[in-house]
């Protein structure tokens, strides 16, 4: 923030987006990427730097495969694409005979379902699904994951519809990935995490991309290694900008 104008948005429904009434529909990254360019468009920024983590790095693709002119760079963190990565991407993680540490996606997936189960106890589930994915684990704590709660509790806070859009998510990610991508991407992956899945991901869908794993690093990149995120995330942002003029 010392050197660029940093924007951080809550995507559509989750933390304090739509705090009177989430939004039932238009959880396919194609929309909320849609939302985001509403964002830049209204505060008159852009072209951008585009950095997302996980349903946030598939916004961020669909943002640039959207709104060419107006992205300079994607960083795509610890994330695989569905529909178009090169190594099964997300649908790997749904085959739950190799993957079953990510039978979540699949229950999330289920209608009212999951909500059902959660509700009231998002705390606990949380703390499990955090602790679950770290390595380093003083990177995500209490204090934090009582934030975390108190948004999830509310109504319609879940925001699982993420998880109910990725079928369709890849139906666009096919179409999106007939022009392949040409401004400068960087893949990061956690080495005890999708590793060098975000790197063929994005080698999937763009011509320009270099791709890190981190070690000794789980899901929670920026929480979990925020000095080593930084120190790949600056010089990057900075040869960009040059490379865009």
């Amino acid at each position: 923030a010392e050197r660029y104008t940093v924007i951080a948005p809550d995507l559509r429904g989750l933390g304090d987006s739509g705090v009177r009434q989430k939004p039932l529909t238009g959880y396919d990254k194609k929309t909320v990427a849609a939302d985001i360019h509403e964002l830049v468009t209204a505060l008159d920024l852009g072209p951008v730097h585009i950095v997302g983590h996980d349903h946030g790095a598939a916004v961020a693709y669909a943002y640039a495969a959207q709104f060419r002119d107006n992205t300079k760079s994607i960083t795509f963190t610890d994330m695989a694409l569905m529909g178009v990565a090169g190594d099964g991407g997300i649908e790997k993680f749904m085959d739950h005979r190799e993957e079953l540490r990510e039978w979540h996606i699949s229950f999330h997936s289920a209608d009212h379902v999951a909500e059902m189960l959660i509700r009231g106890r998002e705390r606990e589930y949380l703390r499990y699904m955090y602790y679950g994915r770290i390595y380093n684990v003083g990177g995500i704590t209490d204090e934090d994951i009582d934030v975390y709660a108190a948004s999830y509790a509310r109504p319609g806070g879940l925001g699982l519809e993420l998880y109910r859009a990725f079928y369709q998510d890849g139906a666009d990610n096919r179409e999106f990935a007939k022009e392949k991508l040409t401004i400068p991407v960087l893949a990061i992956g956690g080495a005890q995490s999708c590793g060098e899945l975000a790197g063929s991901s994005m080698r999937a869908v763009a011509d320009d991309v270099t791709s890190v794993v981190i070690p000794e690093c789980g899901h929670w990149v920026p929480e979990e290694r925020p000095q080593e995120f930084m120190d790949l995330l600056q010089p990057f942002l900075d040869k960009s900008e040059g490379a865009s003029g």
